[in-house]
């Protein structure tokens, strides 16, 4: 199944909602979904994924989306910094 973000329209093939971790499994009505391009949460509806008002959802949800928020920017971090360590080693073998 693909989907579009609603915030960044990336087109996602596989995915893991917060009651189903197997990747390949087709998300269920009213399931969150979280972009893992742009961090936008959503949720699905008709086969689609909406926008939703994360404050609107329930407090143990929210814990769960703050988790993943964190876990999704450490790893945006780090793959940022390897990218970034890589290019100045690319640059300094370029020099000698």
């Amino acid at each position: 199944m693909k989907t579009k973000c609603p915030y960044c329209n990336y087109i996602a093939d596989q995915h893991e909602t917060l009651d189903n971790l197997n990747p390949n499994a087709i998300p269920k009505e009213g399931e969150i979904s979280f972009c893992i391009k742009c961090g936008g949460v959503s949720q699905f509806f008709k086969d689609e994924l909406i926008k939703i008002d994360i404050e609107s959802l329930d407090e143990e949800i929210k814990i769960q989306i703050k988790e993943i928020e964190m876990a999704w920017v450490k790893t945006r971090n780090l793959t940022k910094f390897r990218d970034m360590k890589e290019s100045r080693n690319k640059v300094m073998e370029n020099d000698n």
